[in-house]
């Protein structure tokens, strides 16, 4: 019942905007298209059927009369951005409706989402939203996962690898998502079998193999800088680690404002000042509230001295003038607020010394790159049209890529405007209030 009550809210949202047009054009717009650092003034943009039909200082003759028009003078155009570590509402996420997380999500401009947790549901739950033409995120889910000691629900016996990851790969599913265990032999395998079935592992590095045997194994992706962080004052030989994510096509995604608000570093005041909290239910955010402050109590009675500097953020500086590839995503978990957190992992990336250019590369062209996928990432005639209108430029300032400056946003056809996240928001948290 749940299910089906989550696809006819869905669905009923792509009606209104379904009875439109969907031809769209955006004018004297100026696109920042990511296929190289430049921003091509003044342009004119049209949309059909979700794919970019052209980009010029002219007009299309006899398009007026067949497209929406949208204002975009003096407003930026870039592409819709992807969190690379999210957790979709559930076993494995936070406890709050799909159509809720998919909304903020979309509010703030993040137009896929790389899901970093598997559920048995999730695969059915895609497919039918897929095929009722709903208002979501494009989602790309990791199979089951990779582990050791954990609920066999989840994980997947990857002794049988070499039979079940072609069967993943059929299924629809987008990665392997490593969480712990495996000897080195065992490791590589699997990331053998993986590479040849275009199926990106991905996940916690193996903390105990060490940085020089992952290295060479070929997992595609490093979350939550897994072993960096111990190099975090070795500067040379860091370095020398991050030149070889760059030659071996390695991306990282350091999920840092997670650290921020979990080991905590952050004051709870602090957090709970975050754009955001007022769409989210007062059970979670009480249940958040109880949890800071038992841990808080927890580390006094152990008398062990806190760090008071989050190491990852010394990491980050060591990538800000490399080639290194960089994903964002602020993590999944208590006060990561799903769309509104992404800012505070851009604010991490800005303080770290990263230009607004490389910042923006790692929400989009470097997501498109990861996935080998030359579809979107960037805007260019023939590719997907999800895209995020700004009123401000993002290569002056990256944080002017918040919920405020966002005058729309499109997805998968659809153009959802600032009226429409303001009504679906002011829903969310009238009903959230309740609860």
């Amino acid at each position: 019942m749940k299910k089906l009550t989550i696809l006819l809210i869905l669905t009923l949202s792509v009606y209104y905007i379904n009875a439109q047009k969907n031809v769209f054009l955006v004018k004297n717009v100026h696109v920042i298209p990511m296929n190289k650092e430049q921003i091509l003034k003044n342009q004119n943009v049209l949309i059909e059927e979700g794919i970019i039909k052209s980009i010029s200082t002219n007009i299309p003759k006899d398009i007026s009369s067949k497209a929406i028009i949208i204002n975009g003078e003096g407003k930026y155009l870039i592409p819709g951005m992807l969190d690379a570590h999210a957790h979709l509402p559930g076993s494995q996420g936070l406890n709050m409706e799909f159509s809720d997380y998919f909304t903020m999500m979309l509010a703030n401009g993040v137009t896929s989402l790389r899901c970093m947790r598997y559920e048995p549901t999730y695969l059915a739950l895609k497919d039918s939203l897929t095929k009722a033409n709903a208002i979501i995120p494009n989602l790309y889910l990791s199979s089951p996962m990779i582990g050791v000691g954990v609920d066999e629900d989840y994980y997947f016996d990857y002794t049988n690898a070499r039979e079940l990851i072609p069967q993943f790969k059929q299924q629809g599913y987008s990665h392997l998502k490593y969480l712990n265990g495996l000897n080195p032999k065992v490791h590589q395998g699997l990331c053998k079998i993986a590479e040849e079935h275009d199926l990106p592992l991905v996940g916690h590095l193996p903390m105990y193999i060490g940085l020089d045997y992952a290295m060479k194994a070929g997992q595609r992706g490093i979350e939550h800088f897994h072993a960096y962080v111990n190099l975090a004052e070795k500067t040379e030989e860091l370095d020398k680690y991050i030149t070889e994510t760059h030659e071996k096509e390695i991306y990282n995604c350091p999920t840092i404002f997670w650290y921020e608000a979990n080991y905590p570093f952050l004051a709870l005041e602090t957090l709970k000042q975050q754009e955001g909290f007022e769409y989210l239910p007062t059970s979670m955010v009480d249940k958040w509230e109880k949890e800071y402050i038992k841990y808080q109590e927890e580390v006094k009675k152990s008398g062990k001295p806190r760090e008071k500097t989050n190491k990852r953020k010394i990491v980050l500086e060591r990538f800000k003038d490399t080639k290194a590839a960089l994903l964002v995503s602020p993590g999944d978990g208590d006060y990561v607020i799903p769309g509104f957190s992404y800012l505070q992992e851009l604010k991490i990336y800005k303080e770290a010394g990263l230009s607004p250019y490389k910042i923006l590369e790692a929400t989009s062209k470097n997501a498109a790159l990861f996935y080998k996928d030359n579809t979107w990432g960037s805007i260019e005639e023939g590719k997907k049209a999800d895209l995020v209108l700004l009123n401000k430029n993002p290569l002056e300032d990256i944080t002017n890529i918040q919920y405020q400056n966002i005058t729309g946003v499109f997805i998968n056809k659809h153009w959802l405007d600032k009226k429409y996240f303001k009504k679906k928001l002011k829903a969310i948290q009238k009903k959230n209030k309740k609860k």
